[in-house]
């Protein structure tokens, strides 16, 4: 397939000249010099950073915690909780990462079912697993759209 020449304005130099596409590149929108973007044309740039990402990381088998989220016992005043370190990062078997930044307390008081862990009789024990879940946190959109001269936008939702 030969490419089609594009008319461009002067001063609008592609940053990828018309070339074909291989099956191998991924498609996607060619930015000219002080082109504007979309909001759409960044969520794909940072879309594609993330699956990349995480195809590195399920590539190399990474998953599991990788540093911080120690348990530590709760202080001062122990009780049936856990501290856990942060900031703590790890990554699933999908290579999807989860992250938080400031320290956890885990409440071991009752299990995912709501039984509770308390130990019936003194000289006992039991065994507790504490599991990292992530969830995506989706951008919300502006509640109104940004004008385009900065000092005119405002965060007095009155306008």
């Amino acid at each position: 397939m030969t490419p089609v020449p594009v008319r461009r304005p002067r001063g609008f130099a592609p940053l990828e000249a018309d070339r074909p596409r291989s099956a191998g590149w991924p498609i996607a929108p060619i930015s000219h010099f002080r082109q504007k973007v979309t909001e759409a044309e960044l969520d794909l740039a940072f879309d594609l950073l993330e699956k990349a990402d995480r195809n590195l990381a399920a590539d190399l088998g990474i998953y599991g915690i990788i540093s911080g989220a120690a348990p530590t016992q709760h202080s001062p005043v122990p009780d049936l909780t856990v501290d856990l370190t942060a900031p703590a990062r790890a990554y699933d078997n999908l290579g999807q990462r989860i992250f938080f930044g400031t320290g956890q307390v885990v409440d071991c008081s009752v299990d995912h079912a709501g039984i509770p862990t308390e130990v019936p009789v003194a000289g006992q024990e039991r065994w507790l697993g504490v599991f990292l879940l992530g969830a995506a946190l989706l951008h919300l959109p502006h509640p109104r759209p940004l004008h385009p001269n900065p000092s005119e936008n405002s965060t007095d939702p009155s306008h």
